[in-house]
């Protein structure tokens, strides 16, 4: 299922912290910037906030 979050909590280095639900470790998200797309793999949730290493 595909879900789309387009508010970004943080940026650190190359963790981006969103707030999103029914997420899973070592899932796959993609990122879309004005640069292009790249991937990233959920590694740490907290509540709600899940931090993305891009």
């Amino acid at each position: 299922m595909k879900k789309i979050y387009s508010k970004i909590e943080s940026i650190n280095g190359s963790v981006i912290t969103v707030r999103a639900k029914d997420i899973k470790y070592g899932e796959l998200a993609e990122i879309q910037t004005s640069f292009g797309a790249s991937l990233a793999e959920v590694n740490k949730i907290d509540g709600d906030l899940v931090s993305l290493q891009v």
